[in-house]
């Protein structure tokens, strides 16, 4: 299918919408896959919403796999403005990273989401349904909304202490529990343990729940190895994440003739008063860039927002998320930057 077909019939229904980037072409991924992500791959997600009175609002999503390649970022971030614009501008964008995903985009996810080792350019290696040979170990990590289930090597070293894990052998699904992993991780590893079984192994096998001090299964033992570890180490990578509480704001303008990134302002709180509707501006927060589109910008102001945003970004040695919304569809986190928004 091509772009301009996928264009002309996405966002019809209400419901979500996903796609791989692949051969710079936007490839439909299953319902069923929804939620299961490569790390070596980019990903377009529409996300429509069509309320009572008939209303559409709309959410497109750019995510980028941490092994995904620069031709496939590049094709994502050239495909995201052409999306946008054949939806009329009507949804919010932002550009997703792996560790870095927005509120909103996890809310999809009710079972949480799924980086899996692999990808286009290294073969695209599915997990494949009913597989009575499927060896996989995911970490179950974070916190309230930002829960994240990533493969990690099938290797007894990977077992931290901090951590939930779930271990797939075969039709059995084994629950693991660190003894220092919180709550949060170990509830989204019982709902992604019994999704699995249900939903990838048809049923076929048992949730088997292991907290850490307990006797290891045989089959574990067995495929694993019988030299695992007394104790488990605690997580490299941190929960937590250092907070800046300064924001910068910067106007995109082709006022002099070129596209060009000014700095006007910074502080904890910024004057809501810098913002102008005949310009575009970026704001860098803490963890994300935010992309406001003033409503009496010109058309390659707001056609290229994003595309400044991302050169931004690149120039600057900045690797956050980017959100890009409309003069009066801002977001939360956005409008709490600014004073009496």
């Amino acid at each position: 299918m091509s772009l301009s077909e996928i264009f002309s019939s996405a966002g019809q229904q209400g419901g979500l919408e996903i796609w791989r980037v692949e051969n710079f072409q936007l490839v439909p991924v299953e319902s069923n896959f929804h939620g299961m992500f490569f790390t070596g791959d980019c990903y377009v997600i529409l996300f429509t919403k069509i309320d009572d009175d008939g209303i559409k609002s709309q959410n497109l999503h750019m995510l980028r796999g941490e092994e995904s390649t620069q031709d496939e970022y590049g094709a994502a971030a050239a495909i995201l403005p052409q999306f946008d614009k054949a939806l009329e501008d009507l949804p919010i964008q932002f550009c997703e990273l792996e560790n870095s995903r927005s509120s909103q985009f996890d809310s999809y996810f009710k079972q949480g989401v799924q980086f899996l080792q692999g990808g286009v350019a290294s073969g695209f290696n599915h997990v494949i349904i009913n597989d009575d040979n499927n060896r996989r170990m995911l970490r179950v990590k974070g916190k309230g909304q930002y829960l994240t289930a990533k493969e990690v090597e099938f290797s007894w070293s990977s077992l931290t202490c901090d951590d939930c894990y779930i271990i797939e052998i075969g039709p059995n699904v084994y629950q693991f529990k660190g003894s220092n992993a919180n709550p949060f991780e170990w509830n989204k590893a019982g709902d992604l343990a019994r999704q699995i079984r249900d939903n990838e192994q048809s049923g076929r096998g048992e949730v088997i729940v292991i907290d850490q001090g307990d006797e290891f299964p045989e089959e574990m033992i067995s495929v694993l190895g019988d030299e695992f570890p007394n104790e488990f180490p605690e997580s490299n990578s941190s929960d937590q994440q250092s907070q800046d509480l300064t924001k910068t704001l910067y106007k995109i303008s082709n006022q002099s003739g070129d596209l060009e990134v000014t700095e006007i302002g910074s502080g904890e709180k910024l004057d809501k008063n810098l913002l102008d509707s005949s310009d575009c501006f970026l704001l860098n927060c803490d963890n994300d860039v935010f992309v406001w589109k003033g409503s009496g910008a010109n058309v390659e102001e707001r056609r290229k927002a994003l595309d400044s945003a991302i050169k931004w970004s690149k120039d600057n040695d900045v690797d956050k998320r980017i959100t890009v919304m409309p003069d009066h569809g801002e977001t939360e986190l956005f409008k709490n930057a600014f004073q009496d928004f």
